[in-house]
């Protein structure tokens, strides 16, 4: 279905769809944290427990099990080879998390700073972690999926945005 497009549309192609639904991830995420007064997610109790056990825990946890789907079947549609499927599921799955504290950012305010706290998964157990942190984990898919050899290439490893930190370090 799509052999017939090049590598750097495929490319474009994943990354529109995954800011795209970084937007919509992070407008769910907004309406879902007016409904229980969370905004700020920082705050001595970030999930209610009378919250998370009733339905709204239910539907937040089948979102993001809904998210992982939908970023492992952008890798499937966009890759010929496993190697590449998983390549563009990293970096969908990077392009969403930056997209989605951006947007979130917008829309609510919040994150203040990249220090600030968030439940980043409730799958398999809630973790949390700062912005920050949360960047640098996202960093490392979005690379892989960047560098993942071509077909029959040998791998070369590029770093995302090496030029840039290079200027920015003279």
């Amino acid at each position: 279905m799509t052999d017939h497009l090049s590598e750097r549309t495929r490319w474009a192609i994943v990354m529109a769809f995954a800011i795209a639904m970084a937007w919509v991830e992070a407008a769910s995420v907004f309406y879902i944290r007016a409904l229980v007064d969370r905004i700020e997610p920082y705050q001595a109790n970030p999930l209610p427990q009378e919250t998370m056990t009733g339905a709204l825990g239910n539907v937040e946890l089948w979102r993001e099990a809904a998210t992982l789907v939908m970023i492992a079947t952008l890798g499937l549609l966009a890759g010929r080879t496993w190697r590449r499927r998983a390549g563009y599921a990293a970096l969908a799955f990077g392009a969403w998390d930056i997209f989605y504290y951006l947007f979130l950012r917008l829309m609510s305010g919040w994150p203040t700073t990249l220090l600030d706290w968030d439940i980043l998964f409730l799958l398999p157990l809630p973790s949390q972690a700062c912005a920050h942190a949360r960047s640098k984990d996202t960093e490392r898919p979005t690379v892989a999926g960047r560098s993942s050899p071509r077909d029959g290439e040998p791998s070369r490893p590029q770093v995302a945005g090496q030029r840039a930190r290079r200027r920015l370090h003279r």
